[in-house]
């Protein structure tokens, strides 16, 4: 990263001292990840859970190991704006009906 920045910034050594301060150790960063998205999913749980009216939508596609997956999104009104979120991904098994993707989107999963 500090070889980007010299190339990218030239000569500024503030950027260069404060990227060499940064920890990249792989523990660190998948630590942080995690932080950051228990934090992103309180909030939007804590958002969701104030919204008067939500509405959700379902997506099937196919990752690139040929299996099939349903995302689920959520649109609210948080009292500024509207939101809309990636819910949660879950695998589908079988059959890719609709009915099949409402019965695996309900089924003890932790979408709804």
């Amino acid at each position: 990263m500090v070889e980007v920045a010299k190339s990218v910034f030239p000569g500024d050594k503030k950027i260069e001292e404060t990227l060499e301060q940064v920890p990249l150790s792989d523990s660190t960063n998948c630590r942080r990840v995690e932080v950051l998205s228990d934090d992103t999913t309180q909030q939007l749980k804590n958002d969701l859970s104030k919204a008067e009216w939500c509405a959700l939508a379902l997506d099937e596609s196919t990752d690139i190991r040929d299996m099939a997956q349903l995302a689920v999104y959520v649109r609210f009104y948080n009292d500024k704006q509207f939101v809309e979120s990636l819910l949660a991904i879950a695998p589908l098994e079988g059959q890719t009906r609709g009915e099949d993707n409402i019965r695996s989107s309900t089924r003890g999963s932790p979408i709804i």
